[in-house]
């Protein structure tokens, strides 16, 4: 038989434990009470929880699965004073209560018996074997009959029922006759049978004298009950095992009160610390000043809580299709790709009951998902809590714990408590974010109203988006129209350690920069698609960088947009303002000039008035040369003429602050870039223009010779006069710059006017001349239209007059020998440069022609070099040309130029004679020769008589009256007097030589040369 030994530990050495603290009301745990009464920890958890039941002692749940225990100071209540310790000492006593009936226990960490036993203490004694009983046995036997709130009976030593009182058949249901027999095991559930716990409860019993145990018991209708069992071995004399007491009480009221005050505590605990993690929360929302810092705060926060494990805050696409994590903490990047990508059913409804929540407005639990630890007993909930202000959606927050029941109905009330708390904390920054930029918006609009440059814009914007707007990179292309490129004009960092990436993107033909520039659509650009490009019109692109999980959201992209509109704004000002400088200073610039042209204009002006006045080339020279210089604006003018080599000059006439310089200067031919402005002026026939003379000032001595002198800059302008040059003026002024392209006009023109006063000087010279140079020349056929016609006709002809018409034309009187008059008319019309003729009539041999022809001329050409034609006979030959010069002109001169005209020219002979000047006087002693008495008197007595006035004061008739003499003598008379007194005034000649036809005379000079 086996010896049992008796119980070592009750209930009171466990609350002694507790008393002999230093400290009332110390708690401690089931390990510390443990190792004070020197037993197993099941052991001492097991009677933990009895006290902590009976009201012995206090407990708390700490954190996920720990508890401890702890007695009021000045608690009365003592374990012996509880019902269930009398039966238990009477059970182990066999009767007698005066022996402690506590045996020991053996819980596990949890709390959870592992032991056999239904509650109670096994009271009863069993009869000996052999039948002897006292009378203490007789009056316990009778006591534990009539118990009816315990179930005490005896078990043999195998553990089968041997007795059966009230009281076990009130617990368990069963009849006396319907268990006895039966093995204990009957009362324990099918999971305990299986585990062999009533086996180890007896076991137990039999090594340890007693044992007690808690438990789910099973009733003989199945149903079950929370049992406190206490299981006492009983020995014979010899200490061998004679059998068991075991009393059993229903425990289950207290067990579900208890229960039920242990999850509100640990409830109540569980709230304490959300409400400890909210209240943190709200304090790092309070500090917070950005959305990325509120989510992580939450975040950061919830999963550093013993109460959860993770949390993530995660934001969908319109569809709710796809949600991408924003900020976590407590959870692995894989764990959130699963969510994202709906991998796995968990993950799956992760994903939809955050899009749910967002849709209603509600928190959704998940519901149980199996742990990804293998290790845990447990499964993991999961709740999606919207984050939703004022129907602007924010994202959504999930947080799981690894508990199965971790979101009640209370705590799933506190999540939606902290979603509303969170999205009006996000809703706060936001606003203040957009006041923020609101204001920096306006503070750059007010500084791009200043800006003057593209550099000074590109600089203003991409410091607002970096330093205001809080995005990473951004950099402004300016496009370069010259070139056709794009170029990065100004860029910024918010890292200023950081080198500006979108300042290195391909901004070259082709690219997505460029591209956008072209098409003028926004975009975005990068391997991550993590670069906006926004095109600003037809200056450029504004390229931003903001990599991260917010990228560009419709808010933040709005907002670039609007800055790259404002930027475009500016780069128009900026650009229209340049237009309105430039056209300012072009403005400015003309009326400069028109100034100073005006003040050229006003010297011309005095210049041409000089040169009515003037009488002779020198004084034209001389005169120029004053009126040019007389003003402080030209520093010296001179004139020089031809040498005889027509290749060099020669002084002429000169004024102002010469100092020298025509003495010193060189004014023979050079090479172009030496020579000096004169000396190229005559050579090219055009005005030469130098606007600095110190440039390249080691061109030609000239520059040195002319700055020594303060001539800046130099004008010269060759007098021409159709192909007849008559010198070069020359211009200097201190200053540079001072003849540009409108004076070089005005100057232009001066030499033209210059040019002409000579020529009319020169000519009238040579008309008034006393001594005159005959020159007669040949030219060949072709030098006129009149030898052309002489040829075609193969007759002379003599010119009576030429008479100079408007655009380059004459109008021609000639008379042609021995031809018919239609030979002629048929003649000229065959002459492209015949722009009309007329037949005047035959006298003799002769016919008589008018014919207006067009083109150069050889008289017009005479003119222009201010020679007057003597006689021109065209023949079958040639021309035979005699042209008067003063007797002062240079004759080898004039031979060359008309050469230069007409390749055909040949000199033929030269001849000087004195001219007569006609006077007033030799006018009417020729009048007086020609006229006789009668035509004298008639036309005396007709101009008199008003006959020659508009309107007419007389008539033929009157004047016939007035004479006495026929009308048709009158008119016959009077013709006859003018064509006399026309032919002393035009030709000079008497009319000795007169003869009437229908034009001159045959020896007479050409009228009009």
């Amino acid at each position: 038989m086996t010896q049992g030994p008796t119980p070592t530990h009750t209930r009171s050495d466990v609350v002694a434990v507790f008393e002999a603290t230093e400290t009332p009301g110390t708690p401690l745990t089931a390990s510390e009470v443990a190792e004070e009464l020197g037993c197993a920890r099941r052991t001492a958890y097991g009677k933990l929880e009895s006290l902590a039941a009976s009201g012995a002692l206090e407990t708390k749940k700490v954190g996920a699965r720990g508890r401890v225990w702890w007695r009021v100071e000045g608690s009365s209540t003592t374990p012996e004073e509880a019902p269930e310790a009398t039966v238990e000492a009477a059970a182990a006593t066999g009767g007698r209560t005066d022996g402690d009936g506590e045996g020991s226990d053996d819980t596990d960490a949890d709390g959870s018996a592992e032991g056999d036993g239904d509650a109670g203490s096994d009271a009863s004694a069993d009869a000996d074997a052999d039948g002897d009983g006292s009378l203490a046995e007789a009056q316990f036997r009778e006591f534990v009959e009539t118990v009816s709130d315990y179930a005490i009976f005896v078990l043999d030593e195998k553990g089968r029922v041997r007795t059966w009182n009230e009281g076990a058949r009130r617990a368990k249901g069963y009849e006396e006759e319907e268990i006895l027999g039966e093995h204990v095991s009957t009362f324990y559930t099918e999971a305990d049978r299986e585990a062999g716990r009533p086996e180890t409860n007896l076991a137990r019993a039999a090594a340890e004298g007693r044992v007690e145990d808690e438990g789910w018991r099973v009733r003989k209708d199945g149903s079950r009950f929370w049992a406190n069992v206490v299981i006492t071995a009983r020995y014979g004399e010899g200490g061998d095992l004679r059998g068991y007491t075991k009393v059993t009480r229903d425990m289950t009221e207290r067990h579900d009160y208890e229960q039920r005050l242990r999850e509100q505590r640990d409830e109540l605990d569980e709230l304490n610390q959300i409400n400890t993690v909210i209240r943190d929360i709200d304090q790092a929302l309070v500090a917070a000043t950005s959305r990325d810092g509120i989510e992580e705060a939450v975040c950061e926060r919830l999963a550093a809580s013993e109460t959860y494990a993770a949390a993530w805050v995660g934001e969908y696409d319109e569809e709710y299709e796809t949600m991408t994590a924003r900020t976590a903490a407590g959870v692995d990047a894989p764990r959130l790709d699963a969510v994202n990508a709906g991998d796995g059913d968990g993950a799956t409804a992760v994903r939809e009951a955050g899009a749910v929540a967002l849709r209603t407005g509600t928190v959704q639990r998940v519901g149980e998902l199996v742990s990804s630890d293998s290790e845990s007993e447990s499964g993991e909930s999961v709740v999606a809590v919207p984050l939703v202000h004022e129907d602007v959606e924010y994202g959504v927050l999930v947080v799981s714990a690894d508990r199965a029941s971790a979101f009640d109905e209370r705590k799933v009330a506190v999540m939606a408590e902290l979603g509303e708390t969170i999205s009006h904390a996000v809703a706060a920054v936001r606003r203040k974010e957009r006041e923020r930029t609101l204001t920096a918006l306006q503070q750059s609009t007010r500084d791009l109203l200043h800006a003057e440059t593209h550099e000074e814009i590109g600089d203003i914007i991409v410091t607002t988006l970096t330093d205001e707007l809080t995005l990473d990179d951004a950099c402004v292309y300016h496009f370069d129209a010259a070139e056709n490129t794009l170029d990065a004009v100004s860029w910024a960092a918010r890292d200023d350690g950081r080198a500006s990436e979108t300042r290195a993107l391909d901004a070259g033909a082709g690219s997505a920069v460029w591209q956008a520039f072209v098409d003028g659509d926004t975009g975005v650009v990068g391997a991550g698609s993590d670069t906006l490009v926004v095109p600003l019109g037809e200056h450029g692109v504004l390229a931003v960088s903001a990599p991260g999980h917010d990228g560009f959201s419709g808010n933040t992209r709005n907002l670039v947009e609007l800055v790259a509109a404002t930027a475009e704004a500016a780069f128009d000002r900026v650009e229209s303002q340049a237009t309105l400088r430039e056209r300012d200073e072009l403005l400015q610039e003309q009326n400069q000039r028109l100034q100073r042209v005006n003040q050229v204009s006003t010297i011309i002006r005095d210049v041409d008035q000089a040169l009515v006045e003037a009488t002779t080339r020198d004084e034209i020279q001389r005169v120029v040369c004053e009126r040019l210089t007389r003003s402080d604006r030209f520093r010296f003018a001179w004139i020089g003429t031809p040498t005889d080599s027509g290749e060099a000059l020669a002084p002429a006439a000169q004024s102002g602050q010469e100092r020298g310089y025509l003495d010193d200067v060189d004014l023979a031919p050079a090479p172009a870039e030496a020579a000096e402005p004169a000396v190229t002026a005559l050579r090219t026939g055009n005005a030469t223009v130098v606007s600095n003379v110190a440039e390249n000032l080691r061109d030609g001595q000239w520059r040195a010779d002319a700055f020594s002198r303060e001539f800046q800059s130099v004008i010269s302008v060759p007098l021409h006069y159709g192909d007849v040059t008559y010198g070069v003026l020359s211009v200097y002024a201190d200053r540079p710059g001072v003849f540009e392209e409108m004076e070089e006009s005005v100057f232009v023109e001066l030499g033209e006017t210059i040019a002409n006063a000579v020529n009319a000087v020169e000519s009238k010279r040579a008309l008034l001349s006393d001594r005159v140079v005959e020159i007669d020349f040949h030219l060949g056929d072709d030098a006129s239209v009149l030898g052309r016609l002489a040829r075609r006709l193969d007759a002379d002809l003599t010119v009576d007059a030429v008479l100079p018409l408007a655009d380059d034309r004459v109008r021609v009187f000639f008379a042609a020998r021995d031809v018919d008059a239609d030979a002629v008319t048929d003649a000229l019309a065959e002459v492209d440069a015949v722009e009309s003729s007329q037949y005047l009539g035959t006298a003799g041999d002769r016919v008589f022609v008018e014919a207006v022809v067009a083109g150069p001329s050889v008289v017009g050409a005479l003119a222009e070099y201010g020679a007057a034609l003597g006689s021109l006979t065209p023949a079958v030959d040639g021309l035979q040309l005699t042209a008067e010069l003063p007797g002062a002109a240079s004759v080898r001169e004039f031979v060359e130029w008309l050469r230069g005209r007409y390749a055909s020219t040949e000199f033929v002979a030269r001849r000087e004679r004195e001219r007569a000047p006609k006077t007033r006087e030799g006018i009417h002693a020729e009048l007086d020769d020609v006229l006789t008495d009668r035509q004298r008197e008639i036309l005396e007595t007709a101009y008199y008589s008003g006959f020659f006035l508009t309107p007419r004061q007389s008539t033929g008739t009157d004047v016939a009256d007035m004479l006495g003499v026929s009308q048709p003598t009158v008119s016959e008379q009077l013709r006859t007097a003018q064509r006399k007194l026309l032919d002393v005034i035009l030709d000079g000649r008497t009319a000795d030589s007169a003869t009437s036809t229908p034009g001159k005379t045959e020896s007479g000079g050409v009228h009009g040369s």
